[in-house]
């Protein structure tokens, strides 16, 4: 059951990301949304760094996901970085979001899908709840250094 409580925070997670890319893409304000989505995001990826992979990354059968996960993490970090210095009223804005967006969306996919699975039969049940917390002690503590 603490593995599902875990899970269950991430996909609420990846859904709320997937709809403040909508909002965007609907949005005059870009701007505005954009920072959230950064918000979002960043404490997001970092603390599944931080936490979710480490095990993951320990275990043959898992490792090769975890890895080409943390890389997908630093490709959309950098993809992040370039639109936050472009100007979101230019139509090279909105294309390079779309990347964004369909890299993500593939990741979620995975993730949810595959390495979910997988992380189930790799961390032990009696470490779920564990994991949850330091997740969300690690989030919190990237969101307080962002928020400078």
């Amino acid at each position: 059951m603490a593995h599902e409580d875990f899970f269950r925070q991430l996909r609420t997670e990846h859904s709320e990301v997937k709809s403040i890319i909508q909002q965007i893409m609907q949005s005059s304000d870009k701007e505005q949304k954009f920072m959230t989505l950064k918000r979002e995001l960043m404490p997001h990826m970092k603390g599944e760094e931080a936490v979710f992979y480490p095990p993951l990354k320990q275990n043959p059968e898992t490792r090769m996901d975890a890895l080409e996960a943390i890389e997908e993490h630093h490709a959309a970090e950098m993809t992040l970085n370039e639109l936050d210095s472009m100007p979101k009223n230019q139509d090279e804005w909105t294309a390079k979001l779309m990347v964004l967006k369909d890299m993500l969306e593939h990741h979620i996919e995975v993730e949810e899908g595959k390495i979910f699975d997988s992380a189930r039969s790799v961390i032990p049940e009696t470490q779920a709840e564990m994991l949850l917390k330091n997740y969300m002690q690690e989030k919190e503590k990237i969101s307080s250094t962002l928020a400078r």
